[in-house]
Protein backbone atom coordinates (compact mmCIF):
# COMPACT_ATOMS: atom_id res chain seq x y z
CA UNK A 1 0.00 0.00 0.00
CA UNK A 2 2.85 2.37 0.80
CA UNK A 3 4.46 1.83 -2.60
CA UNK A 4 1.12 2.26 -4.39
CA UNK A 5 0.45 5.49 -2.51
CA UNK A 6 3.95 6.77 -3.25
CA UNK A 7 3.70 5.84 -6.95
CA UNK A 8 0.46 7.75 -7.48
CA UNK A 9 1.76 10.72 -5.49
CA UNK A 10 4.83 10.93 -7.71
CA UNK A 11 2.72 10.43 -10.84
CA UNK A 12 0.95 13.71 -10.04
CA UNK A 13 3.72 15.60 -8.23
CA UNK A 14 6.36 15.18 -10.95
CA UNK A 15 4.24 16.83 -13.67
CA UNK A 16 3.39 19.55 -11.14
CA UNK A 17 7.12 20.03 -10.49
CA UNK A 18 7.82 20.23 -14.23
CA UNK A 19 5.09 22.86 -14.61
CA UNK A 20 5.64 25.08 -11.56
CA UNK A 21 9.04 24.05 -10.22
CA UNK A 22 10.32 21.50 -7.72
CA UNK A 23 10.04 23.92 -4.80
CA UNK A 24 6.37 24.62 -5.45
CA UNK A 25 5.49 20.93 -5.76
CA UNK A 26 7.43 20.04 -2.61
CA UNK A 27 5.81 22.89 -0.67
CA UNK A 28 2.33 21.80 -1.72
CA UNK A 29 3.03 18.19 -0.71
CA UNK A 30 4.45 19.28 2.65
CA UNK A 31 1.45 21.55 3.25
CA UNK A 32 -0.92 18.65 2.55
CA UNK A 33 0.93 16.31 4.91
CA UNK A 34 1.41 18.73 7.82
CA UNK A 35 -1.69 20.92 7.71
CA UNK A 36 -4.31 18.37 6.64
CA UNK A 37 -3.06 14.78 6.74
CA UNK A 38 -1.39 14.87 10.17
CA UNK A 39 -4.49 16.13 12.08
CA UNK A 40 -6.63 13.60 10.20
CA UNK A 41 -4.26 10.68 10.83
CA UNK A 42 -3.71 11.45 14.52
CA UNK A 43 -7.47 11.77 15.08
CA UNK A 44 -8.05 8.38 13.48
CA UNK A 45 -5.16 6.92 15.48
CA UNK A 46 -6.61 8.11 18.79
CA UNK A 47 -10.12 6.93 17.99
CA UNK A 48 -9.03 3.57 16.60
CA UNK A 49 -6.77 2.90 19.59
CA UNK A 50 -9.35 3.92 22.18
CA UNK A 51 -12.20 2.07 20.45
CA UNK A 52 -10.05 -1.05 20.33
CA UNK A 53 -9.99 -0.90 24.13
CA UNK A 54 -13.78 -0.91 24.46
CA UNK A 55 -15.51 -4.29 24.41
CA UNK A 56 -19.27 -4.84 24.42
CA UNK A 57 -20.84 -8.15 25.45
CA UNK A 58 -24.39 -9.47 25.63
CA UNK A 59 -27.46 -7.51 24.66
CA UNK A 60 -30.42 -8.50 22.50
CA UNK A 61 -28.49 -8.98 19.24
CA UNK A 62 -28.79 -12.33 17.48
CA UNK A 63 -32.42 -12.12 16.36
CA UNK A 64 -33.53 -10.00 13.38
CA UNK A 65 -35.16 -7.45 15.69
CA UNK A 66 -32.19 -7.40 18.04
CA UNK A 67 -29.68 -7.04 15.22
CA UNK A 68 -31.73 -4.23 13.68
CA UNK A 69 -31.90 -2.46 17.05
CA UNK A 70 -28.12 -2.62 17.47
CA UNK A 71 -27.44 -0.87 14.16
CA UNK A 72 -29.05 2.44 15.26
CA UNK A 73 -26.93 2.19 18.42
CA UNK A 74 -23.85 2.10 16.19
CA UNK A 75 -25.19 5.00 14.13
CA UNK A 76 -25.75 7.03 17.29
CA UNK A 77 -22.23 6.31 18.49
CA UNK A 78 -20.91 7.33 15.08
CA UNK A 79 -22.71 10.66 15.32
CA UNK A 80 -21.45 11.38 18.83
CA UNK A 81 -17.84 10.24 18.59
CA UNK A 82 -16.64 8.80 15.28
CA UNK A 83 -17.62 6.27 12.64
CA UNK A 84 -14.33 4.39 13.08
CA UNK A 85 -14.71 4.04 16.84
CA UNK A 86 -18.38 3.09 16.57
CA UNK A 87 -17.75 0.43 13.92
CA UNK A 88 -14.87 -1.10 15.90
CA UNK A 89 -17.01 -1.32 19.06
CA UNK A 90 -20.26 -2.58 17.51
CA UNK A 91 -18.98 -5.08 14.94
CA UNK A 92 -17.47 -7.44 17.53
CA UNK A 93 -20.73 -7.47 19.49
CA UNK A 94 -22.80 -8.27 16.40
CA UNK A 95 -20.42 -10.89 15.00
CA UNK A 96 -20.42 -12.68 18.35
CA UNK A 97 -24.22 -12.51 18.57
CA UNK A 98 -24.69 -14.15 15.14
CA UNK A 99 -21.84 -16.66 15.45
CA UNK A 100 -24.47 -19.45 15.34
CA UNK A 101 -25.46 -18.44 11.81
CA UNK A 102 -24.08 -19.49 8.45
CA UNK A 103 -25.12 -16.27 6.65
CA UNK A 104 -23.37 -13.29 8.20
CA UNK A 105 -21.97 -11.20 5.35
CA UNK A 106 -25.10 -9.08 4.99
CA UNK A 107 -24.75 -7.80 8.55
CA UNK A 108 -21.17 -6.68 7.93
CA UNK A 109 -22.19 -4.91 4.71
CA UNK A 110 -25.07 -3.03 6.35
CA UNK A 111 -22.88 -2.12 9.32
CA UNK A 112 -20.26 -0.68 6.95
CA UNK A 113 -22.88 1.38 5.14
CA UNK A 114 -24.81 2.56 8.19
CA UNK A 115 -22.22 2.90 10.95
CA UNK A 116 -19.04 3.55 8.99
CA UNK A 117 -20.59 5.82 6.33
CA UNK A 118 -24.10 7.19 6.93
CA UNK A 119 -23.36 7.90 10.61
CA UNK A 120 -20.65 10.33 9.57
CA UNK A 121 -22.92 12.61 7.59
CA UNK A 122 -23.92 15.20 10.18
CA UNK A 123 -20.97 16.39 12.29
CA UNK A 124 -17.18 16.55 12.19
CA UNK A 125 -17.30 14.45 15.38
CA UNK A 126 -18.72 11.58 13.36
CA UNK A 127 -16.56 11.75 10.27
CA UNK A 128 -12.88 12.67 9.99
CA UNK A 129 -13.28 13.96 6.39
CA UNK A 130 -15.80 16.47 7.74
CA UNK A 131 -13.19 17.23 10.37
CA UNK A 132 -10.84 18.29 7.58
CA UNK A 133 -13.65 20.50 6.27
CA UNK A 134 -13.96 22.04 9.73
CA UNK A 135 -10.24 22.82 9.68
CA UNK A 136 -10.71 24.58 6.36
CA UNK A 137 -13.50 26.81 7.65
CA UNK A 138 -16.73 24.85 7.14
CA UNK A 139 -19.08 25.73 10.05
CA UNK A 140 -19.45 22.94 12.60
CA UNK A 141 -23.23 22.57 12.19
CA UNK A 142 -23.35 23.04 8.40
CA UNK A 143 -23.67 19.30 7.58
CA UNK A 144 -26.41 18.72 10.17
CA UNK A 145 -28.33 21.78 9.02
CA UNK A 146 -28.36 20.71 5.38
CA UNK A 147 -28.30 16.89 5.50
CA UNK A 148 -30.55 15.84 8.41
CA UNK A 149 -33.66 14.99 6.27
CA UNK A 150 -31.55 12.98 3.83
CA UNK A 151 -29.84 11.22 6.73
CA UNK A 152 -33.16 10.20 8.30
CA UNK A 153 -34.64 8.95 5.03
CA UNK A 154 -31.57 6.90 4.12
CA UNK A 155 -31.20 5.42 7.61
CA UNK A 156 -34.86 4.40 7.74
CA UNK A 157 -34.74 2.72 4.33
CA UNK A 158 -31.55 0.83 5.13
CA UNK A 159 -32.79 -0.38 8.53
CA UNK A 160 -36.04 -1.60 6.99
CA UNK A 161 -34.18 -3.39 4.20
CA UNK A 162 -31.85 -5.01 6.72
CA UNK A 163 -34.72 -6.24 8.91
CA UNK A 164 -36.49 -7.81 5.91
CA UNK A 165 -33.31 -9.51 4.66
CA UNK A 166 -32.20 -10.67 8.11
CA UNK A 167 -35.68 -12.04 8.87
CA UNK A 168 -35.73 -14.06 5.64
CA UNK A 169 -32.29 -15.51 6.30
CA UNK A 170 -33.04 -16.27 9.96
CA UNK A 171 -35.81 -18.70 8.95
CA UNK A 172 -33.22 -21.20 7.73
CA UNK A 173 -30.79 -20.65 10.63
CA UNK A 174 -30.57 -22.23 14.12
CA UNK A 175 -32.39 -20.28 16.83
CA UNK A 176 -30.47 -17.49 18.50
CA UNK A 177 -29.09 -18.11 22.01
CA UNK A 178 -30.78 -16.42 24.94
CA UNK A 179 -29.67 -12.78 25.23
CA UNK A 180 -27.36 -11.88 28.08
CA UNK A 181 -26.97 -8.70 30.03
CA UNK A 182 -25.28 -5.93 28.04
CA UNK A 183 -21.85 -5.27 29.52
CA UNK A 184 -19.10 -2.83 28.59
CA UNK A 185 -15.42 -3.31 29.41
CA UNK A 186 -12.86 -0.56 29.06
CA UNK A 187 -14.74 2.45 30.41
CA UNK A 188 -11.57 4.53 30.56
CA UNK A 189 -11.33 4.36 26.77
CA UNK A 190 -14.79 5.87 26.50
CA UNK A 191 -13.26 8.87 28.20
CA UNK A 192 -10.40 8.96 25.68
CA UNK A 193 -12.89 8.87 22.79
CA UNK A 194 -14.80 11.76 24.34
CA UNK A 195 -11.52 13.60 24.87
CA UNK A 196 -10.73 13.33 21.16
CA UNK A 197 -14.26 14.39 20.24
CA UNK A 198 -13.99 17.42 22.53
CA UNK A 199 -10.71 18.41 20.85
CA UNK A 200 -12.44 18.31 17.46
CA UNK A 201 -15.38 20.35 18.76
CA UNK A 202 -13.11 22.98 20.31
CA UNK A 203 -11.35 23.64 17.01
CA UNK A 204 -14.58 24.89 15.53
CA UNK A 205 -14.97 27.61 18.16
CA UNK A 206 -11.56 28.38 19.71
CA UNK A 207 -8.94 30.17 17.58
CA UNK A 208 -6.16 31.58 19.79
CA UNK A 209 -3.82 32.34 16.91
CA UNK A 210 -1.19 30.59 14.82
CA UNK A 211 2.51 29.78 14.77
CA UNK A 212 5.03 29.07 12.02
CA UNK A 213 6.20 25.47 12.06
CA UNK A 214 8.85 24.32 9.57
CA UNK A 215 7.95 27.14 7.22
CA UNK A 216 4.16 26.69 7.41
CA UNK A 217 1.66 28.66 9.47
CA UNK A 218 -0.59 26.40 11.52
CA UNK A 219 -3.29 27.21 14.07
CA UNK A 220 -2.45 26.74 17.74
CA UNK A 221 -5.77 24.94 18.25
CA UNK A 222 -4.80 22.44 15.57
CA UNK A 223 -1.46 21.69 17.23
CA UNK A 224 -3.17 21.38 20.61
CA UNK A 225 -5.68 18.91 19.17
CA UNK A 226 -2.88 16.82 17.65
CA UNK A 227 -1.26 16.76 21.10
CA UNK A 228 -4.53 15.60 22.69
CA UNK A 229 -4.88 12.81 20.10
CA UNK A 230 -1.33 11.57 20.72
CA UNK A 231 -1.74 11.66 24.50
CA UNK A 232 -5.06 9.77 24.30
CA UNK A 233 -3.42 7.13 22.12
CA UNK A 234 -0.44 6.66 24.43
CA UNK A 235 -2.46 6.52 27.65
CA UNK A 236 -4.98 4.11 26.12
CA UNK A 237 -2.20 1.76 25.01
CA UNK A 238 -0.47 1.92 28.38
CA UNK A 239 -3.44 1.32 30.67
CA UNK A 240 -5.92 -0.82 28.71
CA UNK A 241 -5.76 -4.52 29.74
CA UNK A 242 -4.46 -6.67 26.91
CA UNK A 243 -7.35 -9.08 27.35
CA UNK A 244 -9.78 -6.43 26.09
CA UNK A 245 -7.77 -5.82 22.92
CA UNK A 246 -7.47 -9.57 22.33
CA UNK A 247 -11.24 -9.90 22.67
CA UNK A 248 -11.61 -7.21 19.98
CA UNK A 249 -9.03 -8.90 17.68
CA UNK A 250 -7.16 -5.60 17.79
CA UNK A 251 -4.33 -5.29 15.23
CA UNK A 252 -2.47 -2.32 13.75
CA UNK A 253 -2.74 -3.29 10.09
CA UNK A 254 -6.00 -1.37 9.33
CA UNK A 255 -4.59 1.82 10.87
CA UNK A 256 -1.32 1.49 8.96
CA UNK A 257 -3.19 0.93 5.71
CA UNK A 258 -5.40 3.98 6.25
CA UNK A 259 -2.40 6.17 7.12
CA UNK A 260 -0.51 5.21 3.96
CA UNK A 261 -3.58 5.45 1.75
CA UNK A 262 -4.70 8.86 2.98
CA UNK A 263 -1.18 10.29 2.87
CA UNK A 264 -1.32 9.66 -0.86
CA UNK A 265 -4.85 11.02 -1.11
CA UNK A 266 -3.99 14.31 0.60
CA UNK A 267 -0.80 14.78 -1.41
CA UNK A 268 -2.63 14.24 -4.71
CA UNK A 269 -5.57 16.51 -3.88
CA UNK A 270 -3.60 19.61 -4.88
CA UNK A 271 -2.53 18.44 -8.36
CA UNK A 272 -6.07 17.15 -8.98
CA UNK A 273 -7.68 20.47 -8.00
CA UNK A 274 -8.14 21.60 -11.64
CA UNK A 275 -10.73 18.81 -12.01
CA UNK A 276 -13.01 20.86 -9.76
CA UNK A 277 -13.31 23.40 -12.56
CA UNK A 278 -15.36 20.78 -14.42
CA UNK A 279 -18.00 20.89 -11.67
CA UNK A 280 -18.95 24.54 -12.21
CA UNK A 281 -20.80 26.29 -14.99
CA UNK A 282 -19.80 29.52 -16.76
CA UNK A 283 -21.07 31.68 -13.90
CA UNK A 284 -19.15 29.71 -11.27
CA UNK A 285 -22.18 27.88 -9.86
CA UNK A 286 -21.76 24.18 -8.94
CA UNK A 287 -23.28 21.48 -11.16
CA UNK A 288 -24.50 18.73 -8.77
CA UNK A 289 -24.68 16.03 -11.44
CA UNK A 290 -21.01 16.49 -12.31
CA UNK A 291 -20.07 16.40 -8.63
CA UNK A 292 -21.90 13.08 -8.40
CA UNK A 293 -20.23 11.47 -11.42
CA UNK A 294 -16.75 12.88 -10.81
CA UNK A 295 -16.67 11.80 -7.17
CA UNK A 296 -17.97 8.36 -8.15
CA UNK A 297 -15.33 7.95 -10.86
CA UNK A 298 -12.54 9.00 -8.48
CA UNK A 299 -13.78 6.55 -5.86
CA UNK A 300 -14.00 3.70 -8.36
CA UNK A 301 -10.46 4.53 -9.51
CA UNK A 302 -9.24 4.34 -5.90
CA UNK A 303 -11.07 1.07 -5.20
CA UNK A 304 -9.78 -0.48 -8.43
CA UNK A 305 -6.16 0.21 -7.56
CA UNK A 306 -6.61 -0.85 -3.95
CA UNK A 307 -8.06 -4.13 -5.24
CA UNK A 308 -5.08 -4.51 -7.58
CA UNK A 309 -2.71 -4.02 -4.66
CA UNK A 310 -4.57 -6.53 -2.48
CA UNK A 311 -4.65 -9.11 -5.28
CA UNK A 312 -0.94 -8.74 -5.96
CA UNK A 313 -0.02 -9.26 -2.29
CA UNK A 314 -2.42 -12.11 -1.45
CA UNK A 315 -1.81 -15.83 -2.07
CA UNK A 316 -3.60 -17.24 -5.08
CA UNK A 317 -5.19 -20.08 -3.19
CA UNK A 318 -5.66 -21.56 0.22
CA UNK A 319 -7.65 -20.60 3.35
CA UNK A 320 -5.85 -17.25 3.76
CA UNK A 321 -6.96 -16.17 0.30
Amino acid sequence: MGLVSLAWSLALLLPRAAEAGTGVAAAEAWHALLIECLPFATLLLALYTAAGGVHLQGGSAGTPTGNTAMLPLGVGLGLLVDTTAAAVVVIQLLLHAISHRRHRMHLVLFLVVLVANVAGALTPLGNPPLYVGLLRGVPFFWPATHLLPHFLVLTTILLAAFWVLDSRLAVTEPPAPRPGRLRLRGWSNVGFILMAAAAVLAQGFVHPGSVVLLGLRIGVERLAAIGVFIVATEVSLRFTPRAIRRANDFVWHPMAEVAMLFAGIFVTIGPLAPLLLLTRDGSGQPIPLLYFWLSGDCRRFLIMHRHTWCSSTSPASGPES
